[in-house]
């Protein structure tokens, strides 16, 4: 998330053993979004869920949308190929 004031919020998803819900309040938000920062395959030694191949999306409004918060949902799987990505 790029807060308003410019400060830079990142937060690593993981696969939490329960429903985890957070809130990142701003007034207004410059943009958000979900990324995958790192694309070496070496870095993942998995050959079958291409980690490094995954899709990026980022937010930006048009305008002031004003006070809001942008809310993050991790949802608890088995394993990772029902991941929250």
């Amino acid at each position: 998330m790029l807060r308003g004031n410019g400060e830079w919020i990142w937060r690593p998803l993981t696969n939490p053993a329960q429903l985890r819900f957070n809130s990142y309040q701003d007034a207004p938000p410059r943009g958000f979004g979900l990324l995958q920062r790192d694309r070496n395959v070496d870095h993942y030694q998995n050959d079958g869920m291409f980690y490094e191949h995954r899709p990026s999306v980022w937010v930006e409004p048009k305008s002031d949308c004003g006070k809001g918060a942008v809310q993050l949902i991790e949802i608890p799987t088995a394993d990772e190929t029902f991941d929250n990505n």
